[in-house]
């Protein structure tokens, strides 16, 4: 099977650690990567955005708690690609006609979301055989949108949903390829679900490149879908933290 990568400039140790085996396994090769270089939104416009759509309080309260944690570690993903083989094309308009027929010429059988290109539109779907595979860290029957595990324990489940999933156009209703279920605990907070469910998920994406790869696998669809949710406001976030507290 050929595979194309669709990411960011740079890749995180979850989406390496989803590679691994990937890249090892002879039944797979990663042909090329496609990078979103378009240039990003200053930490001021998307307060400004969030302002406006009611949540600038908790954007303010994560942009500080960012500040004083530890940085989250990057690779740049050329770097990455070269060290794997992988041919490596960047562009600033990942929707043009280039941009796909970069990856139509590449003759690949299914792409990957790595990172990056927003709400995946319907012509890169369209650019592979198979698709593209993208996780949602929920189960999309009752949990589309984000942010990952805020929600589950907001509404205070019992559990979250993990999902593998091939994109169809739109957020989070696309076709599930390999789920997975993990119990919330009781001292959860939403950086300690999210690590869970993070590291629960590493061997998915393989899983369901291994499903795709039987010509007798269909892939399921699901029959109603859950509402999307979005960042929270301050007030829901001071909420979710004193449930938090109380149970500690």
């Amino acid at each position: 099977m050929r595979i194309g990568l669709l990411m960011n400039p740079t890749i995180s140790d979850f989406r390496k650690n989803t590679l691994r085996s990937i890249i090892a396994d002879p039944a797979f090769t990663v042909v090329m990567a496609l990078i979103d270089d378009r240039p990003q939104a200053s930490a001021w416009n998307r307060l400004k955005k969030n302002l406006r759509r009611g949540r600038g309080g908790y954007v303010v309260v994560m942009a500080l708690r960012r500040l004083f944690a530890p940085a989250i570690p990057q690779e740049n993903s050329e770097d990455y690609c070269d060290r794997h083989d992988i041919a490596v094309y960047r562009t600033t308009s990942p929707y043009a006609e280039e941009a796909l027929t970069t990856v139509v010429n590449s003759k690949l059988d299914v792409l990957v979301l790595v990172g990056g290109f927003g709400i995946v539109r319907k012509k890169m779907i369209e650019a592979t055989p198979l698709g593209v595979l993208s996780y949602h860290h929920g189960d999309m029957r009752r949990y589309r949108g984000m942010p990952p595990a805020m929600w589950e324990l907001y509404n205070g489940e019992t559990e979250m949903g993990i999902t593998v999933q091939l994109i169809t156009p739109g957020l989070d209703n696309g076709r599930p390829i390999v789920e997975e279920v993990i119990g919330i605990e009781r001292r959860d907070d939403v950086d300690r679900l999210t690590g869970r469910a993070l590291k629960v998920s590493e061997p998915m994406l393989h899983a369901a490149l291994r499903r795709l790869a039987d010509p007798e696998f269909v892939a399921p669809e699901i029959v109603e879908f859950g509402d999307v949710y979005t960042l929270p406001n301050l007030r829901q976030w001071l909420t979710l933290q004193y449930r938090i507290w109380k149970k500690k």
